[in-house]
């Protein structure tokens, strides 16, 4: 008798998130549910699917996930995981029971957000990278109200590199304060060490925060007139660019475009309650984000996806005896995260509102692919608040302690104007079982992740 031969199923995802958008928590109650999968709890397939864990595998490139020290954090502390700080990586192994003679091997890789705006870098030499970062602060209107004296500045006449440092650093400064997203090179707000600014006494951080490596590897954006008025500090700035970029920027890059699947997490309440400006620089960096890695890109108008699958016979043993990058992004989700600030009856809403905001900048992406599926969804990974027939939350820092808050209401499109503090939505502490081996109550993350790993 012949036995069926064995397949198995690598997948990669990547977990990128915008400001404040929970990859942490969305990773951990995740990963959670993978190893302690329960139907009844976590819906997969037509319901009657189950997820069998077997096991960690020791991570390919980063540092390990540290999923328990966050599990222990929200159980044991009721306090949010501190944000993401590294590149991390959590890998294993499981079986799915609607595969018959099939295993996966699952990695899911977490990008700190604020790297998303050295993504431009890949692609970019130092003037260009330039050219693109002055036409933010010039022609965008919310970075513009900002970005004034440090423009004075160099459209002066011969410029002072320390000069032209302190000033490009105090508006890196004043755009982390006014929550604008576009902040380049992201050192400044979150060193290679890792070290954050919105850890940093307010009067150290021109002091500890870098744009560049570290102090004597600084540089800013010069305009076209700056550079040829200013050759050797073009030359200078240019050079330590460049050392960034290879060290930052293009591991970065490579390793997204290496991923099977894209989550993209969108925290909507914090967007609504930032005003326009935060909405318009994040959308920009979503831009920037699907320009940069093109998802579901064909060659010859053959998908990567497919020439995979018709190669399977070679490409799966090589693939796996060399490690061959053979990869191509052929899901992207979008998630409106953090679905329990909002009442229940708003939830379709904050799905809505990440199509508005994202549709428009997958669909070059969508029409020129021969294989890129898009998802869509609004989502809690760790349900923390109970609605009520009034239009309440209850949001619990215990079982037996609820207390109540009204939410703002979500809108049913973007509004085309509105300022910070506009809406409102209430912060509560989580609640994760204490049990290890029970995952937390979620809004839809089943669905999220049937999607990705379906």
């Amino acid at each position: 008798m012949k036995l069926p031969k064995f397949r198995l199923r690598r997948q990669r995802v990547g977990v990128v998130g915008l400001y404040r958008s929970g990859k942490t928590v969305f990773l951990t109650s995740l990963i959670n549910h993978l190893q302690n999968h329960n139907p009844h709890h976590f819906r997969l397939g037509r319901g009657d699917v189950k997820l069998t864990y077997s096991g960690n595998l020791k991570p390919s490139r980063f540092a390990e996930f540290p999923y328990l020290q966050y599990r222990n954090q929200l159980v044991n502390a009721k306090e949010w995981p501190v944000k993401t700080r590294e590149v991390s990586e959590y890998c294993c192994r499981y079986y799915r029971s609607d595969w018959r003679v099939s295993r996966g091997e699952l990695s899911i890789v977490d990008f700190p957000g604020e790297r998303l705006a050295d993504l431009m870098m890949a692609k970019a030499s130092y003037d260009e990278w330039s050219d693109i970062i002055l036409a933010i602060f010039r022609n965008h209107q919310e970075y513009s109200s900002l970005a004034g004296s440090y423009l004075d500045i160099i459209d002066g006449g011969e410029l002072s590199e320390a000069a032209v440092i302190d000033a490009y650093r105090q508006l890196l400064l004043t755009l982390f304060l006014a929550f604008r997203p576009v902040v380049s090179p992201s050192s400044f707000l979150l060193s290679p060490e890792g070290r954050w600014l919105g850890d940093v006494g307010q009067d150290q951080r021109m002091d500890q925060c870098f744009s560049g490596l570290d102090a004597s590897k600084q540089f800013s954006p010069l305009s076209d007139d700056a550079r040829r008025r200013n050759p050797q500090l073009r030359k200078r700035f240019a050079r330590r660019y460049e050392e960034y970029r290879q060290q930052i920027a293009l591991p970065l890059a490579k390793w997204m475009k290496s991923c099977d699947a894209l989550t993209v997490l969108i925290d909507v309440t914090t967007l609504l309650a930032g005003g326009e400006g935060m909405y318009q620089g994040n959308r920009e960096l979503l831009g920037n984000l699907m320009q940069q890695l093109t998802p579901g890109r064909n060659y010859f108008g053959i998908s990567v996806d497919i020439l995979s699958r018709v190669l399977a016979p070679v490409h799966c043993p090589l693939n796996y005896l060399l490690d061959l990058n053979w990869h191509e992004i052929s899901k992207v989700a979008f998630v409106a995260t953090k679905a329990d600030k909002v009442h229940e009856s708003d939830r379709q809403r904050l799905c809505d509102l990440v199509k508005e905001m994202t549709e428009p900048l997958i669909a070059s992406h969508r029409e020129r692919a021969v294989s890129l599926d898009v998802g869509y969804f609004a989502c809690a990974a760790v349900k923390s608040t109970r609605s009520t027939a009034n239009g309440k939350l209850q949001a619990f820092v215990g079982e037996d302690h609820p207390s109540a808050f009204t939410p703002s209401h979500v809108p049913e499109q973007w509004p085309k104007t509105w300022q910070y503090g506009t809406y409102k939505f209430p912060n509560m502490a989580p609640w994760v079982p204490p049990r290890r081996d029970a995952a937390p109550d979620h809004i839809e993350l089943n669905r999220v992740v049937d999607f990705l790993i379906g």
